[in-house]
């Protein structure tokens, strides 16, 4: 019976290091992906100023970037905060079914209002 035992512990200490070191994995690729898209922002951040946010000062536009990047990175943990206990109590699917079902319409809208027509070749 203790062989039974420390068998047993010896098991679940395996598979709790096996998911750790799982978690640090994703842990870290996400953190690296996180990194990245900001590189990627910072590094197109003039590029996006003058298309999507045209003013008479530069310094202004590049703020407004950076702004609406801020307001992406402050609402990423907020709703995770909303819907993250709503997915685990309802269910993923119904989680993402609210916006992924006004996908749709919002691509008509815009393919209808002409506004992808004044993007810039």
């Amino acid at each position: 019976m203790a062989n039974g035992v420390a068998s047993t512990m010896g098991t679940a200490s395996s598979i709790e290091t096996r998911q750790l070191f799982c978690a640090t994995i994703v842990s870290t690729l996400s953190w690296a992906c996180d990194l990245f898209d900001l590189f990627i922002i910072l590094f197109v951040a003039p590029t996006i100023a003058k298309l999507f946010f045209p003013a008479d000062n530069p310094l202004l536009s590049l703020a407004s970037v950076y702004g609406a990047y801020a307001v992406t990175v402050v609402f990423r943990p907020l709703g995770s905060a909303i819907f993250g206990p709503y997915a685990d109590r309802r269910g993923r699917r119904h989680a993402f079914q609210p916006g992924g079902s006004r996908l749709p319409g919002d691509r008509a809208n815009a393919i209808l209002d002409g506004s992808l027509a004044e993007l810039p070749p």
